[in-house]
């Protein structure tokens, strides 16, 4: 996965750089959308049991969500190149919103169950994507050469999300095989273990992003966009295999939602101030230990 990860995070810089896209935009698309099939497969597969499938689920996508917000987002905040965590996110005040919004819909199906509300989520979803329409791109590829590394860079790219998917699958199998003698839930075993498992490639991408590249839209759209994805995957998954009966800890729902407020507030700032200081990691990460005390 870390070769996976890294491929596809230089790849998408090449990719950036060549079509004039923002940073935050490839993170929210293509980093998003790759590091998010773990979950899609992981929920597909675990809807299918007939007696774990909806806690499974439920689990999976509880904990994905707070690790990507709290854990990778506060550690890649923390560990950001000289004290402070930049970013420009100038134009995309609308598009912050909706990170909040996903959650509070999650906290609803999981007291609600589902219902209409699942389509109106599709809605936002589209509504998410198409609400980046309206940035003009440069995409305007005159040499052939730079067409032909277009193409590399495009191939890199899938081969670098089927890697994280190999990867990821392999990891999942591990955790269960494990849990499994320790005769956990299965809320506890879709929160902590399926939960770190498929957040594995949203983990090592932030990290190289921040680390070894310094992208830290990369990283933001790389949240954002796992996340609403997750919700949106749980909402298609839950209305196809009809899950209910869903094992809720309403205490780590209003702690998942307090951490994405937390978030909100972040983003804010640095869409005002353009950076935020390290030291606000130390307090997503404090939410995670907590989540994970709370289980």
């Amino acid at each position: 996965m870390y070769i996976g990860s890294n491929f596809l995070i230089s790849s998408s810089i090449n990719l950036a750089k060549k079509l004039q896209i923002p940073d935050l935009i490839i993170g929210v698309t293509i980093i998003a959308i790759a590091t998010s099939l773990p979950e899609l497969f992981v929920l597909m597969n675990s809807a299918t049991n007939d007696q774990y499938g909806s806690n499974l689920a439920y689990g999976t996508i509880l904990g994905s969500n707070i690790a990507n917000t709290a854990l990778i987002l506060g550690g890649c905040i923390l560990l950001s190149k000289k004290n402070s965590f930049i970013n420009n996110l100038t134009n995309y005040k609308n598009q912050i919103h909706l990170i909040f919004l996903s959650t509070i819909i999650f906290a609803y199906l999981s007291l609600k169950g589902f219902g209409l509300i699942e389509l109106s989520f599709s809605l936002l979803v589209i509504l998410f994507i198409l609400s980046f329409t309206n940035i003009e791109l440069n995409n305007e590829l005159n040499k052939t050469n730079e067409k032909s590394f277009l193409v590399k860079d495009l191939f890199v790219i899938i081969f670098s999300i089927t890697s994280i998917w190999i990867g990821s699958n392999l990891l999942v199998s591990s955790g269960i095989e494990l849990i499994e003698k320790f005769n956990a839930t299965s809320s506890q075993i879709g929160t902590v273990f399926l939960a770190l498992s498929t957040s594995a490639p949203e983990i090592f991408t932030s990290l190289i992003a921040i680390i070894k590249f310094n992208k830290s839209g990369f990283v933001v759209g790389n949240v954002i966009g796992s996340n609403i994805l997750n919700i949106g995957i749980f909402s298609i998954i839950g209305i196809t295999y009809n899950l209910s009966y869903f094992d809720i800890n309403v205490a780590n729902i209003l702690l998942l939602i307090a951490c994405e407020a937390y978030v909100l507030i972040l983003l804010y700032s640095i869409y005002k101030e353009k950076s935020i200081s390290n030291k606000y990691g130390v307090i997503l990460i404090l939410f995670y230990i907590i989540f994970i005390y709370k289980l």
